[in-house]
């Protein structure tokens, strides 16, 4: 009895952890977002002028972390990439501002690197 007993609760402690999860697509759907333009990138965060940020009306230099919890939302960036970044909604007040837990970062559109090709 005590072994069926473990094995139910196992299963049933299996299957809530399963559902707790969020996939990628909830994220993008649900969390908040923001757009900007990269500026500088160390190996663990980059600085990013950011155009839409929710509470600000002007655009505003944020350290975004690079610690990003989905692998399938993580890109290569460069100093001039347009990114979206999905957060959970904390920001730091400092300044530069601060991000520290990402979801994900999608690059929005490209730096134009015609500047550099013909150099």
């Amino acid at each position: 009895m005590k072994k069926l007993t473990a094995i139910i609760i196992s299963v049933i402690c299996l299957i809530l952890f399963a559902g707790c999860r969020r996939d990628l697509n909830y994220i993008i759907s649900n969390k908040p977002s923001m757009l900007g333009t990269v500026e500088e990138i160390t190996n663990s965060a980059m600085l990013i002028t950011c155009h839409d940020l929710q509470g600000y009306e002007q655009d505003v230099q944020c350290w975004v972390s690079l610690d990003i919890q989905y692998e399938d939302g993580k890109s290569e960036y460069s100093v001039g990439d347009i990114v979206d970044v999905f957060y959970d909604g904390t920001i730091a007040e400092s300044y530069p501002l601060q991000i520290n837990t990402v979801y994900a970062i999608f690059l929005h559109e490209p730096a134009d690197r015609t500047e550099n090709e013909k150099s």
